[in-house]
């Protein structure tokens, strides 16, 4: 089997890491206000109508802002859990929290798929894992053969942990979802912003395990780093 090709398109401002896999397939579409930076990088690594799938991993308009515009360019077919897929049906601008990055979130058609569902790319295939807490609807790509994870907003390298003080997000399912990834065995681990970590992967999902055991108050704290620390 060869390796997974994983490209990344580093967050600009507000935006979310956007990863092009294979060549064929991304995984979010940021906010959409750097798009066209997103589709001359698209082009200088493949065709953009080789692009047939966009993956998103959760609601929120920092990843899914540009959605409509990378339809419109390559022609995909954009995929959402089915619990987040209503907001973008409907261009529901407060759910997605779009008006908090001065934006609109424009009503788009997803097809939608449940945990378990699989996404083939070349002979790799990545697994959907239900992974709630940062929406309701959030979800987890995971290559089994490989170790490689994409935990969308889920967790963060260095024991960074997603926001559940939004729309449809409970800090109690985030506990539950991450413990579920931390018995994953991952290996290259590519997070919704921040840098990817390659090789121990696990150890970033096992800090952020721990993390999840401040409670609530103290970590929201810290990670607005208002709260001092050692």
């Amino acid at each position: 089997m060869d390796e997974l090709s994983v490209e990344l398109f580093p967050g600009l401002g507000y935006d979310c890491n956007i990863y092009l896999l294979g060549g064929e397939v991304l995984v979010d579409a940021g906010t959409g206000h750097n798009f066209s930076n997103l589709l001359h990088w698209l082009k200088e690594r493949t065709d953009p109508l080789d692009i047939h799938t966009l993956i998103l991993t959760h609601r929120h308009y920092d990843h899914t802002g540009g959605a409509e515009d990378v339809i419109l360019e390559t022609g995909c077919t954009a995929y959402i859990h089915e619990l987040d897929a209503a907001p973008l049906l409907t261009g529901d601008s407060v759910t997605t929290g779009a008006r908090s990055f001065k934006g609109e979130q424009q009503p788009i058609d997803v097809i939608t798929f449940e945990e378990g569902h699989e996404f083939r790319i070349g002979d790799n295939r990545l697994e959907v894992i239900h992974t709630p807490g940062h929406t309701i609807g959030s979800i987890s790509l995971f290559d089994r053969d490989q170790g490689i994870l994409f935990p969308g907003d889920v967790l963060f390298v260095n024991g960074g942990v997603g926001r559940w003080d939004l729309a449809t997000g409970s800090h109690a399912d985030l506990a539950r979802s991450i413990d579920r990834l931390a018995e994953l065995d991952v290996r290259d681990l590519y997070p919704g912003h921040d840098v990817p970590v390659m090789g121990n992967g696990k150890e970033h999902v096992q800090l952020a395990q721990e993390s999840m055991r401040e409670s609530p108050f103290e970590l929201m704290m810290r990670r607005l780093k208002l709260l001092k620390t050692d």
